[in-house]
């Protein structure tokens, strides 16, 4: 009897310091709004019973719910989830905010310290070491690749003419596999004729696993994880991942052996070049993480913009036919080779892309992590809580946009841009961690669609608000990009 007091007041002791040193997570929740925590589980309650696919309305509905700013509670950890530009201003260009909320770390199993999940002194060098390399040199060079990897994919989709409806994300998802795999692991993929497809699939599908595990507290200890469905799942890709290194710096070492250089030099070749030159700052295996991370945030995301476009076009043939009239009467009918200067002599063009984004934005939801007590504006943050931006719904607010939930490219007329916060449309995230690659995801969405949109016209059933939108990481039409095409005709 004597042991079992000890054991239950050792037991409440601990749970009272534990408690205490958690007293100001308590103290801001206090102040804010937001569904109701429960023990263990915090707020994920309505999550629990919710279809992985339905999970981007759930949480959209949340946010929209409740006044800004909103506290929520990922089983034990509070996260403020703050919905005003001003405020996310504040939070996004401070250097206080740029630590990753631990949330990421679920995807370290397969990303590892990569740029996507890492934080601190060691992130800040090898950012600043890697982000020169995705510069708008490099990005130029690189349009040659793209033309070329495109042609095929015209070539591809020239067999689908006057065919039922298909998902054309599909083709153009191989196409930047091809595309992201020569520029930035040097490897030909060659995913458009068929080859490497469990890579492609592979390293689509830990999306999917690495959400499904955010959304499930339960999923989060790794020792469940790795017992799980999802885990092994994971560790089968994790497998593939480290064959994929294996070959990756084969290949790099081959081409040091050639005198013959390649005409765009690829990401790994810069990165090993820089490593060389700074001993110590780079692991073999950090290294990978980098390339991998690079290569899966940069394939992913030109598919998925491409796709989206085509659907906006799709289903809102007037802005698909007005950017046709200004390629044609900047660039001509029979365009043969383009070039950057090209791309910023298409005004209308660019804003529709910046329109897809703001519909089908690369991280609909995005975490930080709090490192010091501190306020914004009368709202206090204790240490290690998590900071929430909400960029699906900041980019669907009345507030700021005429026609939120329809492609609508005149949200991007200049006087429209002026009177919008600037922070009222962040598709790439912003500050110190924004995307390092935005300039070249950007050109390389603009020659994709003007190669597609000079050869095909493209239909779609409906308009915007018939989309069912979901999420993994990023954001996704649940059934696809559902188009068919035709011949453009002269």
């Amino acid at each position: 009897m004597a042991i079992l007091w000890i054991l239950l007041s050792l037991a409440s002791f601990l749970f009272i310091r534990y408690q205490w040193y958690r007293r100001r997570l308590y103290y801001a929740a206090w102040s804010l709004n937001g569904p109701i925590s429960l023990p263990i589980i915090g707020s994920t309650f309505p999550f629990i019973f919710c279809k992985t696919e339905d999970l981007l309305q759930q949480i959209y509905q949340i946010v929209n719910k409740y006044d800004n700013p909103i506290g929520f509670w990922l089983g034990p950890e509070l996260t403020v989830v703050f919905k005003e530009p001003r405020h996310l201003e504040k939070i996004m260009c401070s250097s206080k905010f740029s630590h990753k909320h631990k949330i990421y770390d679920l995807m370290k199993v397969f990303l590892g310290e990569g740029l996507i999940t890492a934080s601190g002194q060691t992130y800040k060098l090898h950012k600043k070491m890697i982000q020169p390399l995705f510069s708008l040199e490099f990005s130029t060079e690189c349009v040659g690749v793209f033309e070329r990897h495109m042609k095929m994919c015209v070539d591809k989709l020239e067999g689908l003419v006057g065919r039922k409806y298909f998902n054309i994300e599909e083709v153009i998802h191989k196409c930047t596999a091809d595309i992201i795999g020569d520029v930035v692991l040097g490897y030909s993929f060659e995913s458009q004729k068929g080859n490497n497809v469990d890579y492609t699939e592979g390293f689509t599908e830990v999306y999917k696993i690495a959400f499904a595990r955010m959304a499930k507290p339960w999923l989060h200890p790794n020792l469940i994880f790795r017992f799980s469905k999802l885990g092994k799942n994971l560790q089968k890709i994790c497998d593939l991942s480290n064959k994929l290194k294996d070959e990756v710096f084969a290949k790099y070492s081959e081409r040091q052996k050639r005198s013959k250089k390649l005409v765009v030099e690829p990401i790994v070749d810069k990165i090993a070049r820089c490593v060389k030159e700074n001993p110590g700052l780079v692991s073999r295996e950090e290294f990978w993480f980098h390339l991998i991370s690079l290569y899966m945030a940069s394939q992913d995301t030109v598919a998925l913009i491409a796709s989206a476009a085509c659907l906006c076009f799709g289903m809102y043939p007037e802005y698909q036919e007005k950017v046709v009239r200004e390629m044609r009467s900047v660039l001509g009918k029979d365009i043969q080779t383009l070039n950057v200067e090209d791309l910023t002599k298409l005004p209308f063009l660019d804003m529709c892309v910046k329109d897809v984004l703001r519909l089908f934005p690369i991280g609909p939801y995005i975490f930080r992590k709090n490192l010091e007590n501190q306020h914004i504006d009368k709202w206090f943050l204790p240490k290690d809580c998590g900071i929430g931006i909400p960029i699906y719904n900041l980019h669907r607010n009345p507030t700021y946009w005429k026609n939120p939930d329809h492609f609508y490219p005149d949200h991007f007329l200049p006087a429209a841009e002026q009177s919008r916060p600037s922070f009222a449309y962040i598709p790439f995230s912003a500050g110190p961690r924004g995307c390092i690659g935005k300039v070249f995801a950007n050109i390389s969405v603009k020659v994709i669609l003007i190669h597609l949109l000079q050869n095909f016209e493209i239909e779609a059933h409906g308009k915007l608000p018939s989309v069912k939108f979901t999420m993994d990481i990023s954001t996704r039409s649940l059934n696809g990009y559902m188009v068919k095409i035709k011949r453009r005709s002269n």
